[in-house]
């Protein structure tokens, strides 16, 4: 795999460090929080409302946003606009509202992808040539059950080229109220396969390290088949907190 230059620099396929917010004399992360909005309070009249629920936005007879119903500890009242309002609650909650570490991008190897069939080759096809099949993520977490003495490599994968495709619903028109998600990962025959075959690159590439000592913890080497494969990934399948939405 080519070492590349950064992950922000448009090229896709290689591997490289991530670019993080973590302050480096304090080694905490760095947020929005820290970084903008308190310098903001500090140097404008802007005004933050602590532990409160935007329920409802109010519109004009010309559909025009003029304003906000907000619930602040069991408070109703209206915050009116002056010039806009702004929706921003993120992918999850937008339902109830409207209805250094390094990783590695890269195309399935061939000698894995012989073992996907033609619909899922004609489907990944559809991708631009320079997209990424997976992400090799050589992460410090695992869902098998570990000691506190010993020592482990993981390797995680990630798919890239996703076609199962989720929803967010609401679950009544309270917006206290979480909505219901329905991520439905794997629900095609592309995301298994993909997944199955990244399953085995995960191996290659712990076997190719020369630091393993022992067999295989997690799922063992017992499992071999794409069947059980497939089995044990939807056992223990995890986001990785990047959601996206239309």
């Amino acid at each position: 795999m080519q070492n590349i230059a950064g992950l922000n620099g448009g090229k896709l396929i290689g591997f490289s460090e991530f670019t993080l917010t973590i302050d480096p004399q304090a080694g905490t992360r760095s947020s929005s929080e820290t970084s903008f909005l308190q310098e903001s309070l500090s140097s404008s009249t802007l005004q933050v409302y602590h532990e409160s629920i935007a329920q409802k936005i109010i519109f004009s007879e010309e559909k025009t946003a003029t304003g906000v119903k907000v619930v602040t500890a069991g408070t109703e009242y209206t915050l009116s606009a002056i010039k806009e309002v702004i929706l921003a609650p993120g992918v999850v909650f937008m339902a109830t509202s409207t209805l250094p570490r390094s990783c590695g991008w890269e195309k399935l190897p061939q000698s894995l992808r012989s073992g996907l069939s033609n619909s899922t080759l004609t489907t990944l096809r559809k991708f631009p040539s320079d997209w990424p099949e997976i992400e090799i993520l050589p992460l410090a977490a695992t869902t098998a059950t570990v000691t506190d003495t010993d020592n482990y490599f993981s390797v995680s994968i990630a798919v890239l080229t996703t076609t199962s495709r989720g929803n967010i619903t609401i679950n009544s028109t309270n917006t206290m109220d979480n909505p219901l998600v329905s991520p439905n990962w794997l629900l095609t025959t592309t995301d298994q396969e993909l997944a199955i075959q990244g399953f085995k690159r995960a191996r290659e590439i712990a076997n190719a390290t020369g630091i393993i000592v022992g067999p295989e913890t997690s799922p063992g080497p017992q499992v071999q088949t794409d069947a059980q494969i497939l089995e044990f990934i939807k056992e223990s399948l995890a986001p990785i907190h990047h959601a996206v939405a239309t």
